[in-house]
């Protein structure tokens, strides 16, 4: 995904996106979940529309719920960071 946001190639993201979700479905592991919430927020900043509320919220809800943080969590944040403190 950082090839493709780096890239500006937000077509790519959305296929990211969707392949996350099916993922998601199929195996209900919350990594998916979160890849895919992060891509929906990575095409609104590269199509310069409004973040996907629903998106942020899956990632906060998730960040803040946990009391220990281990290198996943590190860089989930780091990644989504500032979408979560500049909500339209």
């Amino acid at each position: 995904m950082k090839k493709a946001f780096e890239s500006v190639d937000s077509s790519e993201i959305k296929n990211l996106s969707s392949y996350y979700d099916k993922l998601y479905d199929l195996y209900n592991k919350n990594k998916y979940k979160h890849i895919s919430a992060l891509a929906t927020i990575y095409i609104a900043r590269l199509e310069n529309e409004n973040y996907n509320n629903k998106s942020v919220a899956i990632l906060q809800e998730y960040l803040f719920s946990c009391e220990k943080w281990t290198y996943y969590e590190v860089r989930l944040s780091n990644n989504s960071i500032f979408y979560m403190i500049n909500l339209p």
